[in-house]
Formats: structure tokens, sequence, C-alpha cells
């Protein structure tokens, strides 16, 4: 499954691959000072996933298309498993972990999955929103930003704000114990004698 260029013009660049049940195109257009990529995943018939990005330059742009060729491509059950959850309507719910003076953490569960991701949120001379979730709710990307929005209400405020959305594809969790160490009981007999007046 390589990639095969399909067509490289001074507003168009494309590559297409086959793989299991799906079609993948890359598309990097032209769009006057900027550039458009799309990330359009098929089964032949319709579009059945459509990622989209924008770079400023066509050489940021190439770069784009050599990054997005290099990375896994979502498999077919997988993107039925993120058009079913984005059709239901998925609940999107976030819980505070900690606040502190300028920075807080927020736990996101999505579709009941408690641990879908994290957004820490900095408070500089404009708002910074890191949000990493994983990457089989990236059909929910407009949905999850519109419930950190709504949340965190900074729109209301007009703080100036970005955000930054990063997906994962693995999730591992290490418990460390701390080694035994032996301890030493001893016991200790303690005696009062009072003395009684008479």
């Amino acid at each position: 499954m390589t990639w095969k260029k399909l067509q490289d013009s001074t507003d168009l660049i494309s590559y297409e691959r086959q793989g299991r049940g799906m079609s993948i195109r890359l598309e990097a257009r032209a769009q006057g000072s900027h550039w458009d990529i799309f990330k359009i995943y098929t089964d032949g018939t319709e579009c059945k996933l459509n990622e989209e990005y924008s770079v400023q330059t066509r050489k940021e742009a190439q770069y784009l298309l050599t990054q997005l060729k290099k990375e896994r491509s979502f498999t077919k059950d997988e993107i039925d498993t993120m058009l079913s959850l984005k059709q239901k309507k998925a609940s999107i719910a976030m819980h505070r972990m900690f606040k502190e003076l300028d920075v807080e953490k927020w736990e996101l569960s999505i579709a009941g999955d408690e641990h879908a991701g994290f957004a820490v949120v900095r408070y500089t001379l404009h708002t910074d929103v890191d949000i990493v979730v994983h990457e089989m709710y990236r059909a929910l990307e407009q949905e999850i930003l519109d419930t950190i929005k709504a949340t965190l209400g900074l729109e209301e405020i007009g703080a100036s704000t970005q955000y930054h959305l990063y997906f994962f594809s693995k999730h591992l969790v290490v418990e460390e114990r701390p080694p035994k160490k032996d301890m030493l009981v001893s016991r200790i007999e303690m005696g009062f004698d009072f003395e009684t007046e008479e």
C-alpha cells in the first residue's frame, strides 16, 4: 500500500492509496494566500471521513503532505466507530482536575469513556488551551471544541484564545509501586507508678 502521486501542479498536489476496503486521498489546494490540505477517506461510493488542514505556503503544504503520508491511517472499522459516535450525539463532559493561579487542567469524558482526554488551560497575555484526545474521537472535533468553549466561557468574557488540539493513538497506564522495605516493629511497655496519698 504505497502512495501514488496523481497530480502536482502550481495549485494542486494530490496522492492516493488503496487500503482494505478504503481509498485514501491526500489533496493540497492553493486558495489565494494559503493552502488547504485534505485527507479524504472513501469506501468507493461516498466520503466517509474528511480531515482538513490549512497552511500558508506551498513548502509547508508539501511538508504536511509528507507527514500525513507517514502517519497511520484509520481502518474502515475505526471510521465506522467514529461516525456512529457522531451520529449518536455522544455526550461530552468536563471535570476540573486542578486549578492554580494561571493554569488549570480538565479531564474529558466522551461517550462514557472517563479518560478520553484532557485539556490544559494557561492564562497569560492570551489564553492557551491544549486539548489531548484519543484519535477515536477525531470525528467529534468540533463538538469537543464547542463543549470546551462553553464550559470555560472564554468567548463570553472576550478573551483572546488559542486552541491546540492533539490526538493520540495509544493509551498506556503504568503503575509504579515503591519497593517494600523492612520495617522494625517493637513492643514498648511503659509503666506508671502512681503513689497514692493516704
